[in-house]
């Protein structure tokens, strides 16, 4: 890969599909018995089903096959992330300059469907690269645009949500090698178009040398049209919320999509799409039916507005525009009121508990600030902001906040016209954890004999420090089907614990991933941590019928690393358990 990203101009890429009916070498294969608590009899039982089904596995109406193949796919996904992260990571050692772009399956985890069918869930895996390249393989109709937008966005949203730098480069299909039919440049040139629209700052042709004279000169069509309107959609923001359109039709189609499952599209034969920079805003208007004209009545709540500038279509009405069949429009419309408003001052944020309360003093604008946008990066010092929503007024209150993260925000206002201020003091907070107390817990030296299990346990309390528990159990009384895993000693950034555990409930094992308050290396984290874990079964637990979870913890004692200990010699390591009621 070194030496490819060197004849490459330091981009290096390669192919990655990893399918539901791989994965099964030896030490895989312990690893998912052991940490989603199948049986052997169970996992030989589901092997047979995967060989004889492959990717049909997932249809099945057997409660008890669907529940082992959705940890697989589980399993799958954790495993195939970890395989791309660690590419990722060799290679940046040993080439830091070369960028990492990879083709993988369209499976999106915003569409479960799609990873249902695809088995690991490739979106989840574009962190992991520089350039993520999802297979959009379309060809069979012109609703096939409303697809390539549906599935953009869902990953550029997934990307966004990981606070990823990732770039996002659709692969469209023009014809798959041995078929004789394939997507006609005015499908392939509105396919494109979509992809940019919603999300993606690139795509990818797939096969090019089977480009015929027709693809060649919508080829030059689309680059004349970027060099006038590329710049609203990699720079711009979208403002569709300002506009809308009405009277159109309301069509739902229904496409199959490889390998074997069909997506739903709405208003399947029109798309409709606004991008603002600065005071002026590109509406990009798509006649998806193969024949007829479609007329977009345009309706606005920004005063003023006026038509700068058309493309591919006709005036016919005040914000009424008329688009022939197969044709991608762009109409420019601009806001007298170029004036932006003040940037709003004083930002302050405080955690609360499971929320991060934001306050900050209003800007001022010549003719009405409209509201604020505020965005949010993750990380201590990170600078990739993201928008997370627009509110109307100082105070907001951000509830999609996880346990013991480090965020940053910052936010900036808007005036009627679309005007913006430039942005506010940024601020960095770590998020609390929720509001939960002591559960009535069951606590003993050891354990010998237990549910699902005849092994021998460790204390959930420090046999060094028999006051401290070091896997512990808190639940809320607002929520009884709700408790959270405590691991290691808050403030005590000296020990290492295990971020993956188990918990027993309805008769099976299931497996928790824990926060890392402190350094994380793989499953390992050296600092503390928690997770919160949602079952019914947790609302009958009881002391004398305790949900039990377990976890491990560990700590230097007389020079030597001691895990998972059950008494002061520490001669072997153990999983630590903890009985919880309610």
């Amino acid at each position: 890969m070194v030496q490819r990203s060197s004849d490459e101009n330091g981009l290096v890429s390669f192919d990655y599909e990893p399918s539901i009916s791989e994965g099964f070498c030896p030490s895989a294969v312990v690893r998912f018995k052991s940490e989603k608590a199948v049986t052997d009899s169970d996992f030989s039982m589901f092997q047979s089903y995967i060989a004889a089904n492959g990717a049909n596995t997932y249809k099945t109406t057997d409660p008890k096959m669907l529940g082992l193949y959705n940890k697989w796919v589980q399993f799958r996904n954790e495993q195939t992330a970890e395989y791309i992260a660690r590419i990722r990571s060799a290679l940046a050692v040993a080439s830091p300059q070369t960028k990492m772009a990879v083709t993988t399956r369209n499976s999106v985890s915003g569409f479960p469907l799609s990873v249902a069918a695809n088995g690991p869930s490739a979106s989840d895996l574009a962190r992991h690269m520089d350039i993520a390249m999802p297979q959009i393989y379309l060809v069979w109709t012109t609703r096939s645009v409303k697809n390539v937008i549906k599935f953009t966005e869902l990953w550029a949203n997934e990307i966004r949500a990981a606070g990823a730098t990732t770039k996002l480069w659709p692969l469209l299909l023009l014809r798959n090698m041995g078929l004789s039919s394939g997507n006609p440049a005015s499908w392939l040139h509105q396919q494109t178009l979509a992809a940019l629209v919603s999300g993606a700052q690139g795509v990818i042709f797939y096969h090019p040398h089977n480009f015929e004279a027709s693809h060649w000169n919508m080829l030059s069509d689309i680059s004349e049209e970027l060099a006038l309107f590329e710049n609203y959609y990699a720079d711009g923001v979208r403002a569709d919320a300002s506009f809308s359109v009405s009277n159109m039709p309301t069509t739902s189609l229904t496409e199959p999509v490889y390998p074997g499952y069909d997506s739903v599209v709405t208003n399947a034969y029109w798309h409709f799409t606004v991008h603002r920079l600065g005071s002026k805003y590109l509406l990009t208007l798509f006649n998806l039916q193969e024949s007829g004209n479609l007329v977009f009545p345009v309706s606005t709540s920004i005063p003023n507005i006026a038509v700068e500038s058309m493309r591919g279509t006709t005036q016919t009405a005040n914000l009424s525009f008329t688009v022939a069949p197969n044709t991608t429009a762009f109409v420019v419309l601009a806001s007298p009121d170029g004036q932006n408003p003040t940037a709003p001052s004083n930002l302050v944020a405080s955690a609360l508990a499971q929320e991060v309360s934001l306050s900050w003093s209003p800007s001022t604008d010549n003719v009405g600030v409209t509201g604020y946008q505020i965005e949010r990066c993750v990380g201590a010092g990170c600078v990739n902001f993201t928008p997370l929503t627009s509110v109307s007024t100082s105070p907001f209150s951000d509830t999609s906040v996880a346990f013991f993260t480090v965020y940053r925000y910052r936010v900036r206002a808007l005036d009627a016209s679309g005007n913006m201020s430039s942005y506010s003091n940024i601020v960095e907070v770590t998020s609390s954890r929720a509001s939960f107390v002591a559960c009535s817990t069951v606590t003993q030296n050891t354990w010998s004999t237990f549910p699902g299990r005849n092994l021998s346990y460790g204390t959930p309390y420090d046999v060094f420090s028999p006051a401290t528990l070091l896997v512990k159990a808190q639940c809320t009384p607002s929520d009884p089907t709700t408790f959270r895993v405590d691991l290691g000693n808050e403030g005590n950034m000296t020990m290492v614990f295990s971020t993956k555990g188990y918990y027993y409930a309805s008769g099976s094992w299931v497996q928790y991933t824990s926060s890392c308050s402190g350094v994380q290396n793989g499953n390992w984290c050296q600092g503390y941590g928690s997770a919160t874990v949602t079952d019914p079964a947790i609302s009958t637990a009881s002391a004398s019928s305790p949900v039990y979870l377990v976890g491990m913890t560990c700590q230097v004692q007389g020079g030597a690393w001691k895990c998972g200990c059950r008494d002061t010699t520490c001669s072997s390591f153990y999983w630590q358990v903890q009985g919880a009621g309610q």
